[in-house]
């Protein structure tokens, strides 16, 4: 067996193993079928070329990159916008993506995630065919195409690793991605909407992807007035010292150093700073 074919969920069986607990049969179980559904799907879409996942190495870089073991994520700048089941290419660049899912309780929440990767991928591919892979009819979905491939046995797979027995030599690396993909600027977006909005040239924005526009003359101030568009309020960011934190409403929270909203603050800041000079 080539280490390429093995993908190690040796943490998910040890934590069942250990703890026997529900939550962790469903974690375990959740991961055994979105590679099982990967292998379905490098087998049965010969003329596909699947993007190689799940066992490579991580990378950090803007684009498509490999985090955690191999999943397929789309990043800009330490801020990671969304991460992919199942992703691949024709020979025309169309691009073909698949996402396994085998939760059928937080409805809501699967919806949103749909929701935000689909606006992603909008910006980033003109000729899209997706496909959400269930393991049996889902209503909530009904919005989408889907793909029932009926689970395995889970327990045959309760081993350290999970071994892909498709032939892979037709798989392109997350490369080949990346080259098809059209340029896309989160920060850059980020900033026109919000000069936009705060200029009331725009009154309303949805968006399941941009989370918060920003009142850009208040960069360089410790008060910044932003928009959650997602909960449709305004809130603000108020620094203190060296720590930074979010108010929306009565509710106040710390924002850790490495979330999203730091690094959009930064990076908008150099943007504005930049633009200044020139």
């Amino acid at each position: 067996m080539k280490k390429a074919n093995l993908i190690s969920i040796k943490s998910c069986l040890d934590a069942w193993n250990t703890k026997h607990q529900e939550t962790t049969r469903l974690i375990l179980n959740a991961h055994i079928y979105e590679y099982y559904c990967y292998d379905t799907i490098i087998r049965e879409n010969p003329n596909v070329h699947i993007i190689l996942a799940k066992t490579q190495k991580s990378q950090s870089k803007n684009g498509f990159i490999y985090k955690n073991n191999g999943s397929i994520y789309y990043s800009q700048h330490e801020i990671d916008l969304a991460e992919f089941d199942i992703l691949g290419l024709d020979d025309n660049g169309k691009l073909y993506w698949w996402e396994a899912t085998v939760g059928n309780s937080n409805e809501l929440k699967i919806l949103q995630k749909l929701r935000k990767k689909t606006e992603l991928v909008s910006k980033l591919f003109d000729d899209v065919n997706f496909t959400v892979i269930v393991p049996e009819e889902r209503e909530f979905l009904h919005d989408y195409t889907t793909m029932v491939i009926p689970p395995p046995n889970y327990e045959d797979f309760y081993k350290d690793y999970f071994e892909l027995t498709s032939d892979m030599s037709n798989c392109w690396p997350i490369d080949e991605l990346n080259k098809a993909a059209k340029h896309y600027d989160y920060i850059g977006e980020i900033i026109s909407l919000s000069k936009k909005f705060f200029a009331n040239e725009i009154t309303e924005y949805k968006s399941k992807l941009i989370e918060r526009l920003y009142n850009l003359d208040d960069f360089g101030k410790d008060e910044i007035n932003y928009y959650n568009v997602r909960r449709k309020l305004y809130g603000k960011i108020i620094t203190k010292g060296s720590k930074k934190y979010k108010v929306e409403g009565d509710e106040t929270k710390l924002i850790e150093k490495r979330k999203a909203t730091n690094f959009e603050l930064r990076l908008i800041a150099k943007r504005l700073m930049g633009n200044s000079k020139k």
